[in-house]
């Protein structure tokens, strides 16, 4: 196959066409940002790059094409974007600057550690597949197979976004199974959610797209951005110090059963810390045994101590407590199938039974001709004189209908020229049409070749730039970064601040007074929200400044790491679909007397322009 003629949006052959009658995609359509690399990119001469499959804060996926294989493909690309950037071959990727190569590198070995552990997993068919994994280009690769389906998430919007408790089961079951051998390996998924459940055309259940890079480096660096799920994401992965293992799993994977069965998302792991409210799913309408709905509401407990410590564990509670108990009828899910054998065996014998009737008549049948033909010949001369009699008839009636046939073939041929006539009229409207075509064709080129001179007069320009160095590359390449995302203009509606422990990692409450005990305070988690500006327009990525003043008016360091200077630095994040954004930052300080007494106050910036502002008082 002519790789020139793939297309790069679904990577079906198109031929010369400019636009995909596939997919619709135009030839010659660049990458969505300059941070993606370039469709028709060629890795290691073997994997050809089409669009963007997705993008998150740690990877790029692409769609791709094995050159040697002929088959669709889809890459992960290792690019943790707060970190590093594309060099001046748009290819290369390298550290922003020399403070993120640490942190670069550190992510770069566990991206290269999860890929070669997945190679474990090729043949399990709960996991996606594994085909090769690679470095290049300062970075590393992993190359999976391509699956032809829905994710969970797109699956429970078509079916008016729940499922029965059955239905559910069925899906999330290899689910299980799949964490379990994960566990057994030594890892973590951490990022079980709807949208990292995927079913194929056949129904078969994969997992996909593992989180442990992310929260590893999150743990070796806390000034970057990790975008929980909300509702999906348990309590201990909100602190960089929170112990994680296997029951980190069974959180998120019950959440997604949660959310499969009521058609709700649990509220955020911080807020149910501070009151749980979480409301059974039999009291959400959904159809589930009371001791399956005790062992879901188990595995969604706030504190990892209270939860189910393995999968083995949740999923032996939840199909243990589903088996019938004596007298019971079976659940639904295996109704169906002894429905289905049955109904199979009902079809098989009427089937039987309609063929041996059809055949016994068309006997029947033959039996009857057989014996009107005896009579006939036993009926001598007359017999067959009345037979010539009929015959003659017949003759007469179709040489009377083939006169009819010629007399409509005339009509026939009659149109056949009209038509003809119709179709060379067309044919020269067409050929003017292609001359037209021809002529702007030529402009294009023409216009093409323009932009390309422009082209190589800017990059002979950029040629004569004298080469910045150090810092100020670092700089340029984090400018260029922020050029290309959207920015919107941020408003604060709520603030809510709660005293922290820690050490503990834990929450000791709020204030709605917001009066606090100074010898019981060390540490702030400030919550914050407000409307999204880019609601139903894009995805929203910003950050707001937070600023600490004491009640002496001096502003007041961290030990925080996140803290550059007197400010802190909290990332905001929004998808499209959210109508609102929420964000949290920590302050403080492990030295006793933090929190001098006193009227204290939070600044809040946006592009060094203040926003809003809140006070508390120590006392």
């Amino acid at each position: 196959m002519d790789s020139e003629h793939l297309c790069m949006g679904c990577m079906a052959d198109k031929g010369d066409l400019e636009y995909c009658p596939g997919c619709g995609r135009k030839e010659g359509t660049p990458a969505e940002s300059p941070l993606q690399l370039a469709p028709r990119t060629v890795l290691v001469g073997r994997y050809l790059l089409g669009r963007v499959l997705g993008q998150g804060g740690f990877g790029i996926t692409y769609l791709a094409w094995d050159l040697n294989l002929n088959r669709k493909l889809a890459v992960k690309e290792y690019f943790p974007r707060e970190v590093c950037g594309r060099g001046r071959d748009e290819v290369t990727v390298r550290p922003l600057s020399q403070r993120s190569v640490e942190a670069y590198n550190y992510g770069l070995g566990k991206f290269v550690e999860e890929g070669r552990a997945l190679a474990h997993f090729r043949d399990h068919p709960g996991i996606v597949t594994l085909l090769d994994f690679l470095e290049a280009n300062g970075t590393a690769y992993i190359v999976m197979a391509y699956v032809e389906g829905v994710t969970f998430e797109q699956y429970l919007n078509e079916h008016g976004g729940k499922l029965s408790f059955e239905a559910a089961l069925d899906i999330l079951v290899p689910v299980m199974d799949a964490l379990r051998e994960v566990h057994r390996a030594g890892m973590l998924h951490r990022d079980v959610s709807p949208s990292n459940i995927y079913l194929d055309k056949n129904r078969q259940v994969r997992i996909l797209d593992f989180g442990a890079t992310r929260y590893a480096m999150r743990e070796q660096s806390q000034s970057l951005t990790v975008l929980f799920k909300p509702g999906y994401t348990p309590f201990e992965q909100y602190s960089s110090r929170g112990k994680q293992g296997a029951w980190t799993d069974v959180y998120a994977l019950g959440a997604t059963f949660y959310t499969a069965i009521t058609g709700q998302t649990p509220a955020e792991a911080p807020d149910r810390s501070r009151e749980d409210n979480l409301t059974p799913p039999s009291r959400l309408g959904a159809a589930i045994p009371p001791d399956a709905e005790a062992a879901l509401m188990k595995a969604l407990a706030v504190h990892a101590e209270d939860r189910y410590q393995t999968i083995e564990e949740f999923q032996k509670e939840v199909l243990s407590r589903c088996e019938p108990k004596p007298g019971s009828a079976p659940p639904n899910f295996v109704n169906r199938y002894l429905l289905a054998a049955v109904c199979l065996l009902i079809l098989t014998s009427v089937g039987s039974a309609v063929m041996w009737y059809r055949a016994h008549a068309r006997l029947r049948s033959l039996h009857l001709a057989v014996a009107d033909l005896e009579r006939k010949l036993s009926s001598g001369q007359s017999g067959v004189e009345s037979a010539l009699q009929a015959a003659r008839l017949n003759v007469s009636r179709l040489e009377k209908e083939r006169d009819d046939l010629k007399t409509q073939l005339t009509g026939v041929s009659a149109d056949r020229d009209a038509l003809k006539k119709q179709l060379s009229d067309v044919s020269s409207l067409l050929k003017r049409r292609n001359l037209d075509l021809a002529q702007a064709g030529q402009k294009a080129s023409d216009l093409q070749n323009q932009v390309t001179n422009l082209l190589a007069a800017n990059r002979a320009l950029e040629t004569n730039q004298d080469t910045l160095t150090g810092e100020v590359s670092s700089l340029s390449a984090e400018n260029q970064k922020l050029k290309h995302q959207q920015v919107a203009r941020l408003s604060i509606t709520a603030v809510s601040l709660f005293n922290y422990d820690a050490k503990g990692r834990k929450l000791l409450g709020n204030s709605s007074s917001n009066i606090f005990q100074s010898g019981k305070l060390q540490y702030i988690l400030c919550q914050v929200a407000g409307p999204n500006p880019l609601f139903g327009t894009g995805n929203l990525m910003g950050a707001i400044g937070l600023r600490y003043v004491g009640p002496d008016g001096v502003a007041r360091g961290s030990t925080v790491a996140n803290v550059q200077g007197m400010t802190v630095k909290m990332a905001v994040t929004a998808s499209r679909t959210d109508q609102s954004w929420r964000a949290y930052t920590i302050w403080g300080s492990d030295k006793p007397g933090a929190f001098s007494p006193g009227i204290w106050r939070i600044d809040f910036f946006q592009e060094q322009k203040k926003i809003y502002q809140k006070k508390f008082q120590v006392e």
